[in-house]
């Protein structure tokens, strides 16, 4: 399902879209994380093997089937390193990642990922799990939005002259997903790639 950038010439745009399509269930919830100090930044996801683990852990069951991890457990024993993310070689082919995270008496942790791989005009969601703990606090609504924003706001040199958001195949996932990406005006598209011009 596809996210035409292009039809929302601000991240607030984007936003009201968004609210008007879920009654404003999906902003009421981003601003409940908010309150609840859930906040959000790029991260460097490799350096937080430790916190991806615990998220994929905390639940037995998501959109995409069965964790087996919950089911079983990691294997070996994992650190954060929370080492800072670096701006990418190439700002038109990339992998980047966003976090959210609560503060803690140890320090900001982390409760949920999402990154996004682009090529060319086009970027699409790669990764995106919250603990199970943090779902109904809004943490992954929060999240998305936050990264929409970025996106849309158009400003940082990795999302100049990007069209399009990818989120996967229309039937991939649950009811529940499905759900997800209409609310946040994903639509069904159907792709084709054209041949390059004789030269």
């Amino acid at each position: 399902m596809l996210l035409d950038l292009a039809r929302y010439p601000t991240s607030d745009a984007y936003m009201r879209a968004v609210s008007k399509r879920s009654h404003g269930n999906i902003a009421r919830a981003a601003r409940k994380a908010a309150r609840l100090g859930i906040n959000c930044a790029p991260i460097q996801l490799e350096s937080y093997a430790a916190s991806m683990a615990a998220i994929s852990e905390s639940k037995r069951f998501r959109s995409g089937g069965p964790v087996l991890s919950a089911w079983f457990g990691a294997g070996s024993k994992r650190v954060d390193t929370r080492d800072a993310p670096a701006a990418p070689a190439c700002p038109s082919h990339w992998t980047l990642a966003w976090g959210a995270f609560v503060q803690e008496s140890a320090g900001p942790r982390l409760v949920a990922y999402l990154s996004l791989r682009r090529v060319g005009d086009m970027c699409r969601t790669h990764e995106l799990m919250c603990h199970g703990d943090y779902l109904q606090a809004g943490a992954m609504k929060r999240l998305f939005l936050e990264v929409a924003r970025w996106l849309m706001d158009r400003q940082a040199p990795e999302v100049q002259c990007l069209r399009w958001y990818m989120y996967g195949a229309m039937e991939h996932g649950s009811r529940g997903l499905h759900e997800w990406k209409r609310l946040m005006c994903f639509e069904p598209a159907n792709l084709t790639f054209a041949s390059p011009p004789d030269s």
